[in-house]
């Protein structure tokens, strides 16, 4: 079982077995008898459409080269529907599991990711949750042996991940990604304005800026990878009192 939030994809050569466990919200339409909860007989019922948008809305790329899907299956990841009926739409999961494979063994795996909860149905943008967001680990095994792991998060403001990219590669595209997540925020930049209005010396500057940056780096690979997990009702007042005691 996949939790929720969580995707594994499992490389064997030319082949990949991929898992993730997808939000129910995001096949409502499937929702036949409108009870909140899509069961088995009602996945089966409407099987070829559901397939088809996990697949225009999961593609994976090996080497530029797109995968091509062999095997895709969806199940309820709670099969209990009197169970399921007393969770929150937040809760409720559908399982995709599926094959892909390519001509040749990939170096390098591209996962674009595009089935997010619909802004209107989705709970995480009522409850001061953080935006929806995808842990996925990749693995490449050999002869049953795991060779190789990475771990990435995804979110529809960054729905594309490499894994296995060259180190330079790596570093160019967390550089990139530090910059956006910078200018998208209105704290970073109120925080950088209030040093640079501070009128302290260029060097003081400079250090305020570095111990910045590599705190909020270090934070935010603590919770990528689920190191610390701390309610974003405690983080966000936190963020405004720093600034407030910087200006």
């Amino acid at each position: 079982m996949v939790e929720k939030g969580h995707g594994i994809v499992n490389l064997v050569g030319s082949e990949a077995t991929i898992a993730i466990s997808v939000p129910m919200d995001i096949f409502l339409q499937a929702d036949l008898n409108n009870d909140g909860f899509i069961s088995e007989l009602e996945i089966q019922a409407q099987l070829p459409q559901l397939i088809s948008k996990v697949q225009s809305g999961v593609r994976l790329w090996g080497d530029n080269t797109s995968a091509v899907w062999k095997d895709i299956f969806l199940t309820p990841s709670i099969p209990d529907v009197d169970k399921a009926n007393t969770l929150n739409s937040e809760q409720r999961q559908i399982l995709m599991m599926g094959v892909a494979y390519w001509e040749s063994p990939p170096s390098v795996i591209t996962l674009d990711y595009a089935l997010w909860s619909r802004p209107e149905v989705s709970e995480l943008n009522t409850q001061g949750f953080p935006s929806e967001t995808l842990k996925v680990k990749v693995f490449r095994t050999k002869d049953g042996v795991k060779i190789s792991e990475e771990v990435g998060l995804l979110s529809e403001n960054h729905p594309r991940l490499e894994f296995f990219a060259p180190v330079h590669r790596h570093i160019t595209n967390f550089a990139f990604h530090g910059f956006d997540h910078i200018i998208r925020g209105a704290d970073h930049i109120v925080f950088l304005v209030a040093l640079l209005a501070s009128g302290i010396s260029f060097w003081r500057w400079v250090a305020l800026l570095t111990a910045f940056t590599l705190a909020h780096g270090i934070t935010f690979g603590f919770a990528s990878v689920g190191w610390v997990n701390v309610p974003a009702e405690f983080v966000e007042p936190a963020i405004a009192a720093s600034i407030v005691v910087v200006s």
